[in-house]
């Protein structure tokens, strides 16, 4: 049975709210100004209350995206060394991060997409190198191709390929479903000319299975649904975090990809149930992803 696990904002610990059968937590961070010292301490400060009142359960944390880049900019990659470490001294399960190359989409024609992997790879293996935490991993999620609202873009790890040379290194794979199916939507209107390629400089074809040829990587997962397809031409937009139920796809392609999680071996992986809430303290949609989950579970097994 998957273990699921319910994220939250590591500055709010209101928003941990406790739910039978759940089996763990992710404390998300979102921007570099979480990084400064006032707010970065409460973090840890919640982090433990949080381990405190829920001795049994897992927790992960998830570093920040939004203008964290650990390649150029060195106080970020010191804190997210002192993250993994705090993480480990902590028990806790693992440390989830992304590329953290974002840029608008026009900047990405004068980049090397496999040298800025490189650069990606080769930090995070040094930072979880240095760490030496052989209990608590460090990996990398995989982005969606096309930003939300299709201004600004980190195409550098989308598809499983891209994640190639992680098999070589000490670090692992965080899979989010919704950004993949995301971006395999966006990559099918290019296909059929309602998008333009030139907005894609990581162009790829893919199934919706394909994933499963990194399973022996991948350390995490990351679940929700999506609705819309952003379009840079036409300014349409795309939410992440919807219902199966809810989304611009099919219901079935969200079971037949838990089918295919279901059949592996979960007993240390968390999936993390990403699902947008009016209010967080009551999580009211994430209930619902929470039966979806199990029910769907019940059927395949």
């Amino acid at each position: 049975m998957i273990k699921l696990s319910m994220p939250f904002l590591a500055k709010d610990l209101k928003q941990a709210v406790f739910l039978e059968n759940l089996q763990g937590y992710e404390a998300t961070i979102f921007n570099r100004q979480d990084l400064e010292e006032e707010t970065w301490n409460l973090v840890w400060q919640n982090i433990e209350s949080l381990q405190s009142s829920n001795p049994n359960s897992e927790i992960t944390f998830h570093f920040p995206v939004n203008n964290s880049d650990y390649v150029n900019d060195l106080f970020v990659r010191s804190r997210l060394k002192e993250a993994l470490q705090r993480a480990s001294d902590l028990g806790l399960r693992g440390v989830v991060v992304h590329s953290n190359r974002i840029h608008i989409i026009s900047e990405w024609t004068n980049l090397d997409l496999e040298a800025e992997r490189l650069k990606v790879l080769d930090v995070l293996n040094n930072v979880y190198e240095m760490a030496a935490t052989p209990h608590t991993w460090l990996a990398l999620e995989n982005m969606p191709v096309m930003d939300n609202y299709a201004k600004e873009i980190d195409p550098l790890f989308c598809y499983p390929q891209d994640f190639n040379q992680v098999f070589d290194l000490n670090i692992g794979i965080v899979w989010d479903v919704c950004h993949y199916t995301n971006t395999i939507s966006n990559i099918r209107e290019v296909v059929e000319g309602k998008q333009s390629q030139k907005f894609y400089p990581n162009f790829q074809q893919v199934g919706y299975l394909d994933f499963m040829r990194l399973k022996d990587k991948i350390q995490h997962w990351h679940f929700s649904a999506f609705k819309g397809i952003a379009n840079p031409e036409e300014g349409t937009h795309c939410k992440e975090g919807v219902l199966p139920e809810a989304s611009e796809l099919d219901e079935s392609i969200y079971t037949s990809i838990l089918n295919e999680i279901s059949q592996m071996d979960n007993t240390q992986r968390l999936m993390v149930l990403e699902i947008q809430e009016i209010d967080y303290t009551v999580r009211h949609n994430f209930k619902k992803a929470f039966e979806w989950i199990r029910h769907n579970e019940t059927i395949f097994n």
